[in-house]
Parts: structure tokens; sequence; C-alpha cells
């Protein structure tokens, strides 16, 4: 569901017109490496984009490790790396995810705007899931020894900053 996502938002943007942009600004056709040769920006929002959706990735894994039978749709408190300082590091990668896109996308104001809507959304939404985790804890009676394993003392979104 994801590729459709974000290959809509590709079309849209039209992010081969920032690899067009960048490999005709290269000299003479010779250059058939144009696109790798001239932007290490592309190049490493590709990177931080294909790192960031496997980052999401194992976050979602981890999620759905939680429930074992599939009808259970009970809240878990998740306790490993990175849910460990992070309330919902799911929606961090996500933000990674597009930055990386607006990276390749050379600034286009689409990709910008998407990016924009993604933190207001991913803030709100990180938020919510912090407070969550927060009543759960309170209400829970196994609750760990050390307050350090508090949802309280996650960060919501992004470490040092939210």
């Amino acid at each position: 569901l994801e590729f459709v996502y974000y290959s809509t938002w590709g079309i849209i943007n039209g992010c081969t017109g920032a690899c067009v942009r960048i490999s005709s600004s290269t000299t003479g056709a010779n250059n058939k490496n144009a696109l790798l040769s001239s932007s290490p920006v592309v190049l490493f929002g590709l990177v931080l984009f294909g790192l960031s959706e496997f980052g999401n990735f194992l976050c979602h894994a981890h999620l759905k490790s939680l429930r074992s039978d599939p009808k259970d749709t009970s809240w878990k408190i998740p306790y490993r790396w990175p849910f460990s300082i992070i309330a919902a590091p799911h929606y961090t990668f996500e933000l990674m995810s597009w930055w990386g896109y607006v990276l390749m996308a050379g600034f286009s104001p689409p990709s910008l705007f998407i990016f924009g809507m993604s933190c207001v959304f991913c803030t709100v939404w990180s938020k919510s899931r912090k407070e969550k985790y927060i009543q759960l804890y309170n209400k829970s009676d196994d609750k760990k020894t050390d307050d350090s394993s508090s949802p309280e003392n996650r960060w919501a979104l992004i470490p040092f900053l939210y």
C-alpha cells in the first residue's frame, strides 16, 4: 500500500523532473551516469528513504509481535529499542522517509508540502500515542520497579526535540 502512496506522490511531484533537471545540467551526452555523478543529495535521499522504510517496517513488525492472537485488539506498551527512547518511532521513521523523498525530489513545492503535512500529522499522532502509553502504564499492575521504563520518560517523536 505504501508503494502506491509514494508512487502517486512521485507522479504528482515529478521526481523524474528532478532527475531530468540534474542530468540536463551535466556537460554533454557522454556522461551516462549523470544522475549518479552529479547529485549526491539525490543518492543520500534514496539511501535515507530506504533505511527509514526499513526502520518503519521493523517498528511495525515489533508492534505486531506484541499481539500473539490475531483477534487480540488490546494495546500493549512496547519496550524494545527504539521504543525504549521514542514513544512512536514508526512516525519518526515516516518523517525521515519523507525527508529522503524531499531530497530526491529536489526540494520541489509538492514534496515540501507533503513533508510539512506529515510533520503536522505525525506530531499529533505521536503525542496521542505517548499519552495512551502513559495511561496504560499507570493502569498496569506489572509496572517495572525503575521509573526509566515509564513511557513518560520517552520522547514523543524526535529525540532531544519533542
